[in-house]
């Protein structure tokens, strides 16, 4: 079974906008006596200190070495960003692949244990592990289990339909040729695993700079 946090919390930026909301319809579905309140805190005047820490790691651990091999293919006159359909290529090839990878750095973080700080009264150990049992480590269990599933389609297709055109990386027309020619060569496992190279080469990059 499914389950959400009491309380989703972010910085007051626009882009939040639809989590806050989202968030919010999920907690009324599944405790109606919440209704009229919001399940989102705003959080001010650097006050949202642990997310904007945490993306200051992404940046400095994460982004680098991913914006080296993106610039070497530019240096090297193998892409160019000025062209239309390079970028339409480009856009259908290295954004699922950039996506995978945060999605692997996100299960690395959250399967790492930090270094325990005997300062603080928070849990220490695996992020994972804490949050399926917090009372292993002496911690709250304050997860909300998502009791209907109906209720994700429904906020899905309220906030984030999949055929909105932000999750278009490309045309319906492009993406219908792109993946017809993906097909015709051949392998696929020999694209996927050029992407695979590419990855290894930014960790290889990362390594050195750590």
């Amino acid at each position: 079974m499914l389950d959400m946090p009491l309380v989703t919390q972010s910085d007051p930026g626009s882009e939040n906008y639809g989590i806050a909301n989202a968030h919010t319809t999920l907690r009324h579905w599944h405790d109606p006596q919440l209704k009229g309140t919001l399940q989102h805190r705003w959080m001010r005047q650097k006050k949202n200190v642990m997310p904007e820490i945490a993306w200051s790691q992404l940046r400095r651990r994460f982004t680098p070495g991913y914006e080296d091999t993106l610039q070497q293919g530019v240096d090297q006159g193998w892409y160019n960003p000025d062209d239309p359909l390079e970028s339409l290529v480009f856009r259908w090839v290295f954004v699922p692949w950039l996506q995978r990878e945060l999605d692997a750095y996100r299960e690395r973080i959250n399967h790492t244990a930090k270094r325990a700080d005997r300062n603080k009264v928070l849990p220490h150990g695996v992020p994972e592990h804490i949050y399926e049992s917090p009372e292993t480590y002496g911690a709250l269990d304050f997860k909300v289990k998502i009791t209907d599933p109906a209720s994700l389609q429904y906020v899905r297709q309220l906030y984030a339909p999949t055929d909105h055109p932000v999750f278009e990386l490309v045309p319906t027309s492009f993406n219908g040729l792109a993946e017809g020619f993906y097909t015709t060569m051949g392998c696929i496992r020999k694209i996927t695993g050029c992407l695979e190279c590419l990855g290894q080469d930014n960790q290889d990059t990362q390594d050195h700079k750590t």
